[in-house]
């Protein structure tokens, strides 16, 4: 986990982005590829949203934002979803991606006669 400068802050009611908000503080926090569905990346988001806030760390009304990297074990090559800005975005875009990437790796795998 680290403190990032965040250059702009986006309201998801209007779709404005308002600029008055460059060089706050954003925590970025980087994890190893641990979790193996969307569920799973659901439950340690609220937890660790919950416990940023109980240390006052985080403004639970300020929202998040967050970039999601999703790829199937030896079979596909990872990819990045940016700028997620709620957990049921969150967990609707891995849930997409994984489908995604199994088809993707099912019609590669008959075209090569596997």
């Amino acid at each position: 986990m680290h403190l990032e400068e965040d250059p702009a802050s986006w309201d998801p009611d209007t779709g404005c982005v308002d600029y008055n908000r460059s060089g706050l503080s954003l925590v970025e926090v980087v994890t190893a590829p641990d979790f193996t569905n969307a569920e799973q990346v659901e439950e340690w988001l609220k937890k660790l949203i919950h416990n940023l806030s109980y240390l006052k760390a985080v403004d639970s009304n300020a929202g998040i934002k967050v970039d999601v990297n999703v790829s199937l074990f030896g079979k596909t090559e990872r990819v990045e979803i940016k700028n997620l800005n709620s957990i049921e975005n969150i967990r609707k875009a891995i849930i997409y991606e994984l489908g995604r990437q199994a088809k993707e790796g099912s019609d590669r795998e008959r075209s090569r006669g596997l």
